[in-house]
């Protein structure tokens, strides 16, 4: 590996994204870029709506058949994650951010033996309780690009990143 590629693999991780970071313009919006991506799953997962909100959480499976689909950001940037960070408000304590592996894709349909093992991080919801979290059910990331996407960058995403810029981000 050449030095300049070897730098940029040390800075650089994936992250496996499964609500509203799956909306390319809401990734656009934040990172100012679209990173290649891939559909992904992750096992041992389940994603719920959180309560009063347009997001899902993740946590920790129950039973052993748990997975959830999502997308694969790939090269994201030690900045990317301060950004992404900041958006995913680690500070407030109810995300951690840890390093999870993935299973990626040409198509979530491939034979999983097909599919390549990746190591990515992802953001796990802190509190998997009933008050927080709809633990009945899935998020569905259809009904919220359909019902919920463009108030929610307007509302939520723009604003994001204007204060992001004032912070120097």
């Amino acid at each position: 590996m050449k030095p300049a590629a070897a730098a940029a693999a040390a800075t650089t991780q994936s992250l496996f994204v499964y609500g509203t970071l799956m909306a390319p313009a809401v990734t656009q919006t934040l990172l100012r870029r679209l990173p290649a991506h891939a559909p992904a799953i992750l096992t041992g997962f389940a994603r719920h709506p959180v309560r009063s909100e347009v997001f899902p959480g993740l946590v920790h499976g129950t039973a052993p058949a748990d997975s959830v689909t999502g997308m694969l950001y790939k090269e994201l940037t030690v900045r990317e994650f301060q950004v992404l960070d900041w958006y995913e408000d680690l500070a407030s304590g109810d995300y951690d951010r840890i390093a999870v592996v993935t299973a990626a894709g040409v198509s979530l349909r491939d034979d999983p033996e097909q599919q390549q093992q990746l190591p990515a991080q992802v953001y796990v919801w802190n509190t998997p309780n009933e008050q927080a979290m709809h633990m009945d059910r899935d998020w569905c990331f259809a009904r919220f690009e359909r019902d919920s996407l463009q108030e929610f960058l307007e509302q939520t995403v723009r604003p994001c990143r204007n204060e992001l810029d004032q912070l120097g981000l």
